[in-house]
C-alpha cells in the first residue's frame, strides 16, 4: 500500500525516527545470515539504501526496501541508481505495516520500542516457517533469537538478532 495523505509525517517522527544503521552493523548483520541469488531480501525502514546495496553486493538476491519518508525514498533511488546492482535493487514508499511479509526470505529492520510489539505480531502472522529476520539494538517480542552479535560502532556498542520463523 502506498501513501497517499500526510500520515506518514506523524508516523516518522513517533514510530519511524531516521537512524541510519552504520556500516560497521550492516558488514555484521550480514554476516549473520546466508543468502542465495534465488531469495529476496526486504529492508522495512530502508532509509537512504545503504543495507539494500550492501546484501545485493554480497548475495545477489534480489532486495526491496520499503521507507516512509519520501525525502530518503528519493535518495535511495539515486543512490541505486549510480550502482551496478540497478535492477537487483529496488525501493518503495510504504508504510511497514501495509506491507506483505509472505514472499520474502529475509527481513531487516530497526524495531524502534515504539512498534516492537505489533511488528513481532505481525511478523509472526504473515512470514512462512524458514525466514530469517534480522534486527539490532532491539529484540522482537515473542521470539527467542537464533543468533546474536555484538558490534562497535563509534562510542556505541550495538547488538545484532537473528530470529527464524
Amino acid at each position: 500500500m502506498y501513501l497517499e495523505d500526510n500520515s506518514w509525517l506523524l508516523r516518522m517522527f513517533i514510530d519511524y525516527p531516521y537512524l541510519p544503521t552504520p556500516p560497521t552493523v550492516i558488514d555484521a548483520v550480514l554476516n549473520l545470515i546466508n543468502l542465495n541469488e534465488n531469495d529476496v531480501f526486504a529492508d522495512l525502514g530502508s532509509g537512504e539504501g545503504d543495507v539494500l546495496i550492501r546484501a545485493a553486493e554480497k548475495f545477489s538476491c534480489f532486495c526491496v526496501g520499503f521507507e516512509i519518508n519520501r525525502q530518503l525514498l528519493l535518495e535511495a533511488k539515486s543512490k541505486i541508481k549510480r550502482t551496478a546492482f540497478n535492477g537487483k535493487v529496488d525501493v518503495a514508499c510504504a508504510d511497514l505495516f501495509a506491507v506483505d511479509l509472505s514472499p520474502f526470505d529475509a527481513i531487516y529492520v530497526y524495531p524502534f520500542p515504539t512498534i516492537a510489539a505489533k511488528l513481532s505480531e505481525k511478523i509472526q502472522e504473515e512470514c512462512r516457517k524458514g525466514v530469517k529476520v534480522l534486527t539490532y539494538d532491539y529484540q522482537l517480542l515473542h521470539f527467542k533469537p537464533a543468533k546474536t552479535a555484538h558490534v562497535h560502532s563509534g562510542m556505541h556498542a550495538h547488538r545484532i538478532y537473528l530470529y527464524k520463523t
